[in-house]
């Protein structure tokens, strides 16, 4: 091997090794990444703990509240003279009138499990939650991060996003308000808060385009 293969070699080692610090992942980088999927598995985790609270309440036909935590159950323990079913029923209408006074005609959509309803095209993939109907993730597919992992337009549910309106005196906001979804084939969907009356209903739609980042 002659000194001129040899100098070859190392030049090459040495472009080898500057590209691949060149394109390594900053600590910047690295840190949003682990941000990011710190926050995915938070959204899995808080949807999955929400999915066992509505399944435990299912099941008992009780509330997850017990008399340390729960005020208004302490206080009607206090009277000797109701029974347990008296108690229940005390209790229930109790609840009614306090969800009702706080939502009006929305109270039926007090409750209800927290989703995630995933729409897209070729562009975008958007995730969004039916409890207060708004996008929480939103992946670019075209696009990655240096390091490979899916390239998301914000962190998981961060920022404020609500609609906020009056019903009356009361000051309702979509935040607060769990929707039932209806998917619009793949790219869209259209999110129903429901009231006491079946034919009044507030609506959210979101609708992607068929080839472009825009949803409106």
């Amino acid at each position: 091997m002659d000194r001129n293969t040899i100098i070859g070699l190392v030049l090459i080692a040495a472009i080898l090794i500057g590209y691949q610090l060149y394109t390594a992942p900053t600590k910047e980088e690295i840190a949003a990444f682990e941000r990011q999927q710190d926050s995915l598995a938070l959204v899995e985790r808080r949807a999955e703990e929400s999915r066992m609270k509505e399944a435990a309440v299912a099941a008992s036909g009780d509330t997850l509240k017990t008399a340390a935590t729960d005020p208004l159950l302490t206080r009607l323990k206090q009277d000797s003279t109701l029974s347990d079913s008296a108690l229940t029923a005390r209790m229930d209408s109790a609840r009614t009138a306090e969800v009702t006074g706080r939502y009006g005609i929305f109270s039926p959509s007090s409750t209800g499990a927290d989703d995630l309803i995933t729409i897209e095209n070729g562009k975008l993939e958007v995730s969004i939650r039916t409890k207060g109907a708004r996008p929480s993730i939103i992946r670019l597919k075209d696009y990655q991060t240096s390091s490979g992992q899916p390239l998301l337009l914000a962190e998981p549910d961060s920022g404020t996003y609500e609609y906020r309106f009056f019903l009356g005196n009361r000051e309702l906001s979509t935040n607060d308000l769990h929707f039932t979804a209806e998917k619009l084939g793949t790219t869209g969907v259209r999110l129903k808060a429901a009231t006491e009356d079946p034919t009044k209903y507030l609506a959210i739609t979101y609708q992607l385009d068929s080839a472009d980042w825009m949803m409106q």
